[in-house]
């Protein structure tokens, strides 16, 4: 019970779980657990978790071209799949029709993200995984984002904590009812534009401010070093989610 109170689902009541088209039957009597009279279980899903795993579903949905969406409020329509479709949702990695994100879940509030790298940007075609943390506060507060994959950009710390302007600004105007993808687009065009006056490399800023190309040439290479190609991590094409 307590363990499954802390993956956010709730263990259903005989007759509380049931809906007005709920069935449950029998197990045959060859089956395990048959002679003793076992049905099959439900697991109700708890809102915030229903409502975060409507939103990684319809990632399609609400992250567009490099991240930009029309619409970044979370979907109207709630979580209505069983079982074996949140098992399927929690356990399958699943991608945007572009390919340019790729989400897995680590739990059902711990999610990652593998942002790929816009062309024209030195972290272009390859993927950096970003962990994405959806706490006790979360839809109050926007979820915490950090850099798992080693990264050479100067709003990159080396533990992955990120310093960025424009993010610090989707942070600041959060609604409850926002979700995650504009705050990973946000990302997307940090691949693109650095900002130097928030660095928390110096070092790194310092190179940008002097020698451009240098820099660009840095992250390039520093890219196809530490971070994943498009046919190591997406060997069959986007994997788009499964359909509700």
């Amino acid at each position: 019970k307590v363990e499954f109170d802390k993956q956010g689902y709730s263990l259903p009541l005989p007759a509380d779980a049931l809906r007005d088209d709920d069935i449950l039957q029998e197990l045959d009597p060859l089956e395990p657990g048959g002679p003793i009279g076992c049905r099959r279980v439900l697991c109700r899903l708890r809102p915030r978790a229903a409502r975060l795993f409507t939103e990684m579903h319809c990632c399609d949905q609400l992250f567009g071209v490099m991240g930009s969406s029309c619409d970044s409020s979370s979907p109207s329509t709630p979580w209505a799949s069983g079982f074996a479709r949140t098992h399927e949702l929690l356990t399958r990695p699943s991608s945007n029709s572009n390919g340019d994100l790729v989400l897995r879940a680590t739990g059902p509030f711990s999610w990652q993200a593998a942002l790929r790298g816009p062309r024209g940007s030195p972290y272009a075609g390859f993927y950096h995984w970003v962990s994405m943390e959806f706490t006790a506060d979360w839809p109050g507060l926007p979820p915490q984002l950090k850099f798992q994959t080693p990264i050479y950009h100067c709003n990159v710390a080396e533990d992955g904590l990120i310093s960025y302007g424009p993010l610090a600004l989707v942070r600041e105007r959060w609604s409850q009812l926002d979700t995650v993808f504009p705050m990973l687009g946000t990302l997307m065009e940090m691949f693109c534009v650095p900002d130097a006056v928030v660095a928390v490399r110096p070092e790194l800023s310092a190179l940008l401010a002097s020698d451009p190309k240098a820099y660009l040439e840095a992250a390039g290479g520093y890219a196809r070093e530490h971070a994943i190609s498009q046919d190591a991590l997406l060997p069959n094409g986007p994997q788009l989610p499964f359909k509700q």
